[in-house]
């Protein structure tokens, strides 16, 4: 019988072991430092996350490891900058974006495209090494959680300070699309007044 993956997971952290576990039973236990890691399940193919080189500074991606053929791919991260805290997570057909939470206290929470939350990573108390990760998207792979956990831990520290709300980052992509759309359309308006006979139809003749 499969284990049925319950909210909240908790996350027991002992050096660099971080057991899951929930209401169903025990999840798997993680491996962890900052450019590779292991997820044993326990049911199911173990995972593997390795740092790929690169100018980013958080690319990750993650794979389950088969004995005689290759591995599937799970997964991939994006930061582009150690200044932003913000980090893509592309995992099969779906983006999400990890970002710090609000209020004072270290975590983050993950959030699909229209920026509602899929689930939230936080210490289980003021002083605990113990994480609880809360969903709200109940049906999210395990290997999706897990992913997201580890790509919270490789910036920790970072997430103290509070990060923008859910409306504001709304907010900051609906700036982004407009921006991104305006200068698709002075792309093509420019593109237009290079062919014969399309300056006077961009606008540009004197």
């Amino acid at each position: 019988m499969s284990i049925q993956i319950e909210s909240p997971i908790q996350v027991k952290v002992s050096g660099r072991s971080h057991v899951f576990s929930c209401a169903g039973g025990q999840l798997g236990t993680l491996i962890y430092n900052k450019k590779i890691a292991s997820f044993a399940a326990a049911e199911g193919l173990p995972l593997s996350i390795r740092r790929e080189p690169g100018i980013t500074a958080s690319h990750y991606q993650m794979w389950n490891v088969k004995a005689s053929q290759g591995g599937e791919f799970f997964g991939a991260s994006y930061r582009w900058s150690i200044y932003i805290r913000e980090i893509r997570v592309h995992y099969g057909n779906n983006d999400y974006l990890l970002v710090a939470r609000p209020g004072w206290m270290r975590g983050y929470d993950l959030v699909d495209n229209k920026r509602k939350r899929i689930l939230s990573i936080q210490p289980s108390g003021f002083l605990s090494r113990n994480v609880t990760i809360t969903i709200d998207k109940i049906e999210t792979e395990l290997a999706c959680i897990v992913f997201a956990y580890f790509l919270a831990r490789t910036t920790w520290v970072r997430s103290v300070f509070p990060g923008a709300s859910l409306e504001q980052l709304g907010e900051r992509k609906a700036a982004s699309d407009a921006a991104t759309q305006a200068a698709t359309r002075k792309a093509e308006e420019l593109a237009q007044a290079m062919m014969p006979g399309g300056v006077k139809k961009a606008g540009l003749d004197q």
